[in-house]
């Protein structure tokens, strides 16, 4: 047997084994992201009484090693010339570790790129607290060394579009 089909033979044991978790922590997320991207939709359409801004939803094909392959809602808001693409990332954000108001350092359990159509520096992040997903902005590039946040309510949506749609 050659090493390719020995390689492939036990990665198809191990990922046998794995995937019940991995479509179960995909849905999780899929589930999260449609919840934010009700909110954000909700918002809008309450301040948008006119119907100038445009909502298109769709789907993104997505990999991360703890999740597979998988498809993630994504998210675009148009008004005129301007868009505002809400980008999901990853998941398990290693590269996005938060310190919490006890002080406390821990990794964000996920976050969606704010684009509109280049990355604006906005990060909009979760943390689960008590079993429940709390969802926080990184407004633009920040400051070095120093990572500023912000709970993501309806008040610091429509801060972040005015700002972008601009």
């Amino acid at each position: 047997m050659g090493k390719l089909t020995e390689y492939l033979r036990e990665e198809n044991v191990r990922w046998q084994a794995e995937r019940p978790l991995r479509e179960s922590t995909a849905n999780e997320w899929r589930s999260a992201l449609n919840e934010l991207f009700d909110d954000i939709t909700n918002w809008i359409q309450q301040a948008d009484s006119a119907g100038l801004i445009q909502i298109e939803r769709d789907t993104v094909r997505h990999y991360e090693r703890r999740l597979g392959h998988c498809e993630l809602p994504r998210m675009k808001v148009t008004y005129e010339a301007s868009e505002v693409t809400f980008q999901p990332r990853n998941r398990f954000a290693v590269g996005l570790r938060i310190v919490d108001e006890n002080g406390q350092s821990r990794f964000a359990d996920g976050y969606v790129s704010v684009l509109c159509p280049n990355p604006s520096g906005h990060q909009i992040f979760r943390l689960i607290e008590d079993g429940t997903s709390r969802w926080y902005i990184q407004p633009g590039f920040g400051h070095k060394h120093k990572i500023e946040y912000s709970e993501f309510t309806q008040e610091a949506a429509e801060s972040l579009l005015v700002g972008l749609l601009k």
